[in-house]
């Protein structure tokens, strides 16, 4: 199952095999907290109605998006995925203006070059189907979205650092799903096995991509300085047992001066696990 897989049921089958990274021969012209746990509270609670303007289209909408001051940062997984008591905020961090199709995440959503929004208006919304939206966003109407906004990342030609950094949040997403599926279902142990599969997969495109962004774009790269940057490389590509290129970027956060306490305590860590998993491949 590939990660754009889907796309067909909105119009967009044709971007469904899309090569994310794929290059164009190079042209002379160049486009310029809850307060109390006494009671249970719902997903809703988390959640407003945000008003946009498309950039594309013009068209005015709402998306649901989550209250920053309710949710509560309970931990931070190894690749920095956040979570929060109550809600999954992955669910909510892709944009889609229900018009014309343009979506991204929400951090990417207004920075839309004049000559993008074209390409969008041309091999996006000519074909574009609308979906169903709800004010609660399930996880499979969530990664539906993730894939609307890789496939318009490769249509507007965005930036390796966008188009990884999107990979990685629909990986957080599907993380979330696993944890959050009804075990009693009984397609339990078949969709842990589909959704583990999709995981790895985005995982690997989120590598393959800040890779490339670290060789060709100036920092901060999604947010991310140099060493939060390799940090996340690192276990990046110790989840996929890529252990010598683990080495190679935990190695450079280790010998920063400007890397703080805890993140110099966590690449202790992960240099100590590509060492005992050298050790047991021996």
């Amino acid at each position: 199952m590939g990660i754009l897989d889907g796309l067909a049921s909105m119009g967009l089958g044709k971007l469904e095999g899309a090569d994310l990274y794929a290059k164009e021969e190079k042209k002379v012209k160049k486009d310029s907290a809850e307060s109390t746990q006494k009671k249970e509270i719902s997903e809703k609670d988390f959640i407003f109605e945000k008003s946009y303007e498309c950039p594309v289209c013009y068209k005015a909408f709402k998306e649901s998006k989550v209250k920053s001051s309710r949710a509560r940062l309970i931990k931070q997984d190894r690749d920095l995925r956040n979570v929060y008591q109550g809600i999954d905020v992955n669910k909510y961090e892709v944009t889609s203006c229900p018009h014309c199709g343009y979506s991204a995440l929400d951090k990417y959503f207004t920075g839309i070059a004049a000559p993008q929004a074209k390409l969008i208006k041309e091999n996006i919304s000519k074909t574009f189907t609308r979906f169903s939206r709800h004010t609660i966003v399930t996880y499979d109407e969530a990664l539906e979205r993730y894939k609307l906004s890789l496939a318009n990342s490769i249509v507007k030609k965005a930036k390796d650092s966008e188009k990884a950094y999107t990979c990685l949040k629909m990986a957080w997403t599907v993380r979330g799903y696993m944890e959050n599926y009804d075990r009693a279902a009984d397609d339990y142990d078949e969709k842990m096995e589909e959704l583990k599969l999709n995981e790895e997969e985005l995982i690997l495109n989120a590598l393959e991509g800040f890779i490339s962004a670290r060789a060709t774009e100036s920092m901060p790269i999604a947010g991310m300085d140099q060493i939060t940057l390799d940090y996340l490389l690192s276990v990046l590509c110790l989840k996929l047992n890529r252990l010598d290129e683990s080495a190679r970027f935990i190695v450079n956060v280790l010998q920063s001066r400007n890397a703080s306490t805890r993140i110099k305590n966590n690449a202790l860590d992960i240099k100590a696990e590509i060492l005992e998993r050298k050790k047991n491949e021996n």
